[in-house]
């Protein structure tokens, strides 16, 4: 009986709540939900461990600052839009 309560324990503990998981699958939902609000086909979340990328790719949209401000900040961190690539308009977010 001890056993098999130490075995539960154990396994709680060891369960699926793994922060950085679920961080990125957050990244990534905001990613496309930014992308696709802002004129774009699809969004790339590039999660690292200080800072969150998020690029918009496909169409003819533009970030707008308040909208990557919004998302970073839903993520807990401060955003700010940048151009990714040559000849491009503001097609990323960085949080921070």
């Amino acid at each position: 009986m001890i056993v098999l309560a130490l075995f539960l324990v154990g396994v709680i503990a060891c369960g699926d709540d793994d922060p950085a998981a679920s961080s990125s699958a957050d990244a990534a939902g905001s990613c496309t939900s930014l992308c696709t609000k802002s004129g774009f086909t699809s969004g790339r979340a590039d999660v690292q461990p200080n800072e969150i990328n998020c690029f918009c790719e496909g169409g003819t949209g533009v970030v707008a600052a308040g909208e990557c401000t919004s998302m970073c900040t839903g993520l807990g961190k401060k955003g700010s839009t940048f151009t990714s690539g040559a000849n491009q308009p503001v097609n990323a977010c960085q949080c921070d």
